[in-house]
């Protein structure tokens, strides 16, 4: 028997049921007192719905999800402010838990193979979710108290795993993997065009991708402001899509002759293709390995 959600709730019995035998107000909505807050009541609702929609779990995806089809009726249920004071919120939640969840990944299941994201312990969920509540602006101690505290404490936890003194590491916060490339670019153009910031990117800077790159490659070379033009793709093996190796060399050697500047290229593994004096003062940097 599952345990009835009204009694997850903080606060004393009879204002459990109380607060969630009626409908919320602004407060309910807003709540200033923890100890009467509709929030955990509506997190049970959004489980109990996931439950019933995976009653044996273990699935990699989320039932119910038919795609395209049903993305018109949705928008429209969804895309809209009720006008009803009387719409039931925690209807809403277990409504939008089923709809709008629909088809999504669930990283704990062993089934997924995807490798673009890691499952979340219940912890470290239950810590998300609290910061989401408090909304943290995790700008300065000012308005994040020693939540702020998290990045070194996760930085720290890096530097041990990597065998790095904790006192010597140091660590970059982004919005993902795109934001690490942007920077490495950044650092790249910096380095083939040291007047960048009094005159901005010389239009003979190139970049080298491969064939088979993430599509974040070219998104931060739109943004940094190297048109498509100005990239060099390194065609991949049509069989098992390997980066061609000889035809990135005699790339990179025609856009050199040609008094180009290559900003960043995949490096790590592609040591041969420096000359052998020495880095050419055209190359700069690297952003990612070739595509296996």
């Amino acid at each position: 028997m599952q345990p009835d959600p009204d009694s997850r709730m903080v606060g004393s019995a009879p204002n459990r049921l109380a607060m969630a035998a009626r409908l919320p107000d602004l407060l309910g909505l807003f709540p200033t007192s923890y100890a009467h807050s509709l929030f955990p009541v509506m997190c049970a609702d959004a489980f109990d719905t996931m439950a019933e929609l995976m009653p044996d779990g273990d699935l990699p995806r989320v039932p119910g999800w038919r795609g395209v089809v049903d993305y018109e009726a949705l928008v429209a249920r969804y895309g809209k402010l009720p006008d009803n004071p009387k719409v039931d919120p925690r209807a809403i939640v277990r409504s939008m838990s089923a709809d709008l969840f629909a088809g999504t990944t669930v990283w704990r299941c062993a089934q997924l193979q995807y490798n673009i994201g890691a499952a979340l312990n219940v912890v470290a969920a239950a810590m998300y979710a609290l910061a989401l509540d408090l909304n943290v602006y995790l700008i300065s101690d000012g308005q994040a108290g020693n939540a702020v505290l998290a990045e070194q404490s996760v930085g720290t936890i890096l530097a041990d795993l990597s065998g790095v003194p904790a006192e010597r590491a140091h660590g970059l916060f982004t919005f993902g993997g795109t934001g690490t490339i942007a920077y490495a670019l950044k650092a790249g153009i910096r380095k083939c065009a040291p007047t960048l910031v009094q005159s901005g990117i010389p239009a003979d800077t190139d970049v080298m991708i491969t064939e088979d790159a993430h599509f974040s490659h070219q998104t931060v070379c739109d943004w940094l402001g190297i048109g498509a033009d100005r990239l060099i793709v390194v065609p991949a093996d049509s069989a098992d899509r390997r980066s061609d190796l000889g035809a990135a060399e005699r790339l990179l050697r025609e856009r050199i002759e040609s008094g180009s500047r290559v900003a960043a290229f995949p490096d790590q593994r592609w040591h041969h293709l420096r000359p052998h004096r020495g880095r050419h003062p055209s190359l700069s940097t690297w952003v990612e390995a070739p595509a296996p």
